[in-house]
């Protein structure tokens, strides 16, 4: 028996969109003498996270198609060597960019601790970013 997946098309063609608007802003990044002056992380930013998000998106669906629960799929144990399992770091990274408007005061490098002033970020910000930064550049360039 052979089966389709019904969504796999629907997010290719969403990635290979985003593909073509992000080629450009990756050589202007290459090229840039300041990158993050000219807001080409920002802009890129957009791109990244969209895309991500349209993979979670993807990721659910064919979770609940073949009736999976999403918590062990996005903790499948093929690891890369972070340590972090593919699923989750793109899970991570599709929450982070949703949700990071709603703790820019609070910002990426105050995860370990907060100040008297600082409202301390809710577990699962935490939990997201921890995934995070166990990318290096890519955790802190793209994603902030």
């Amino acid at each position: 028996m052979s089966y389709i997946d019904p969504f796999w098309t629907y997010m290719e063609s969403h990635l290979e969109i985003l593909d073509v608007a992000l080629s450009p802003i990756i050589c202007e990044i290459n090229t840039a003498s300041t990158p993050i002056d000219e807001h080409l992380y920002d802009r890129s930013e957009y791109l990244f996270g969209a895309g991500f998000v349209a993979i979670q998106k993807y990721m659910l669906e064919t979770c609940h198609l073949n009736k999976i629960s999403v918590k062990k799929a996005i903790n499948l144990k093929v690891q890369d060597e972070r340590q972090v399992p593919f699923e989750t770091a793109v899970w991570a990274a599709a929450n982070y960019w949703k949700h990071d408007a709603e703790w820019w005061n609070v910002g990426f490098s105050k995860t370990e601790k907060s100040t008297d002033d600082e409202k301390p970020l809710p577990p699962n910000i935490l939990r997201n970013l921890k995934i995070l930064s166990a990318f290096g550049d890519f955790g802190h360039d793209y994603l902030c």
